[in-house]
């Protein structure tokens, strides 16, 4: 059961929605109020002084949605190992919410998951990637959320039926410690100075490039992704809300995201999105093949127009379109297909780019999307099993949620998922930045090598890190 009333709050703008729905022997309540706009990473902050163990951070591409969420008022992990990870979500999800329809809510707040998934569903080495497990969602129990120019502030609280108030008295107290973290914000931090660059793996990885040109030249697959890693050691902690304020300022046609568990933080800026979901319509595009972004206005155009006509990032990019049309049909009433790519330029590199759309019924969700389309052979390969068996054979290094769907989803089933690439884990002191490539038969371990240094400049950019990349 599942009632929606207006509801006065102090200090905001104007009155908005409160709902509340019961969960087995729970009841969970979720408040939004309409509020000024405040700087996003200024949220984050409070957060961070706040202590809060499960922090996130979400920005689109073109800057018409922002959300910043912290505590958890209720999380999901997989628990059913007869189901899939993203099955096993769905289900929870969908038991959590009850049967409530909140699209009377501005979009993007209320109850809202937010979260991802490792690359690969079979269990982390790594000791920090083991935190955050194959997969993680959150109900956040306080979130800012920034749509097309209006802001609101949610609260969720999930308690025993009789403990409720208490539960909401004692989220009050929280919040007015946030809203006072607020008013004494500190918008930007000096970023501590690197110490200590190392590129492990370095000669092996170029070896694993000529391994995996070698096994499509006997027709093993078609083309792999590989990725390698680069680690920093800075003089102190890294400040997170300063980092994500560089990318957000200087990656402005990227998806920006965080997501924290303790003091592990992974984030990134992505160009590329995996799945969109508003009513019954869905999105995606396809992104492969790549070229840095030149120096002068006639540079930049001559790098385009070679990447637009190169056979090798055009084989590699229609791989990729192919898997998401046939996903899609699969899924969707129609599709529409862009008859040919265009470029989607960003800061430092240039992608090949075909935008791809289509219709599904009313009780479509978004999360099956995401288990189809996971990876797609942008960060995988083409076919998926072999290239993927080669990664876990041959790729020298643990990918965690690299390259893997993170994103959020609302109680209607809508949402957005990206792939996490151009990315970093941070610990205090420490961040680990991944960067992958396409390898094709005609790939060479040099040119691929340097692909990889590019693409890392976001992320190295952002942690305040200046010069030219040391190669191996």
């Amino acid at each position: 059961m599942a009632t929606i009333k207006e509801r006065d709050h102090k200090g905001t703008q104007q009155s908005t929605y409160t709902i509340r729905s019961t969960h087995k022997d729970r009841v969970w309540q979720s408040s939004v109020w309409s509020i000024d706009p405040i700087p996003a990473t200024s949220v984050y902050r409070a957060a961070q002084v706040l202590q809060e163990e499960e922090r996130f951070f979400w920005q689109t591409n073109d800057r018409s949605l922002t959300m910043v969420g912290f505590g958890a008022a209720f999380t999901i992990a997989p628990e059913h190992k007869y189901l899939s990870r993203f099955s096993s979500v769905e289900q929870q999800w969908k038991r959590f919410i009850g049967k409530v329809d909140t699209s009377v809510l501005p979009y993007g707040t209320g109850p809202l998951l937010f979260g991802g998934f490792s690359f690969f569903e079979e269990p982390s080495s790594n000791d920090a990637w083991q935190t955050f497990g194959a997969a993680s969602f959150i109900v956040p129990k306080f979130m800012y959320t920034e749509s097309d120019g209006k802001a609101y502030w949610t609260e969720t609280v999930v308690a025993p039926t009789e403990l409720l108030q208490h539960h909401i008295q004692d989220q009050d107290e929280l919040s007015v410690k946030c809203w006072s973290t607020l008013v004494n914000r500190e918008e930007k931090k000096d970023l501590p100075h690197l110490v200590q660059e190392e590129n492990p793996c370095g000669e092996e990885w170029k070896s694993v490039v000529k391994r995996a040109t070698n096994a499509m030249e006997e027709g093993n697959f078609n083309k792999v992704v590989l990725a390698r890693e680069q680690q920093l050691t800075f003089s102190d902690n890294m400040d997170v809300a300063t980092v994500l304020r560089n990318l957000s300022e200087e990656q402005q046609n990227s998806f920006v995201f965080s997501y924290a568990k303790g003091d592990h933080s992974f984030m990134g800026a992505t160009p590329e999105r995996l799945i969109r979901k508003n009513g019954n319509r869905v999105y995606s595009h396809a992104i492969a093949g790549t070229m840095p972004r030149g120096e002068t206005l006639q540079g930049d155009f001559q790098l385009g127009d070679w990447l637009l006509q190169d056979v090798k990032n055009g084989q590699e990019h229609a791989y990729v379109v192919e898997l998401i049309q046939s996903v899609f049909e699969s899924l969707c009433e129609d599709v529409v297909v862009a008859e040919s790519p265009s470029l989607l330029k960003m800061k430092h590199v240039q992608h090949l780019h075909t935008p791809i759309q289509g219709t599904v019924t009313d009780s479509a969700t978004l999360l099956p999307f995401v288990e189809k389309l996971h990876p797609t052979p942008a960060l995988g390969g083409s076919p998926r099993p072999e290239a993927l068996q080669f990664i876990r054979e041959h790729e020298p290094l643990d990918r965690g949620w690299y390259a893997g769907p993170i994103g959020w989803v609302d109680m209607n089933g809508n949402g957005e998922f990206v792939v996490a690439i151009r990315s970093a884990r941070i610990n205090r002191n420490e961040a680990v930045l991944y960067a992958g490539c396409g390898i094709v038969s005609d790939s060479t371990p040099v040119e691929e090598w340097d692909e990889t240094l590019v693409k890392l400049k976001p992320m190295r950019t952002s942690l305040g890190v200046g010069g030219d990349l040391r190669g191996e």
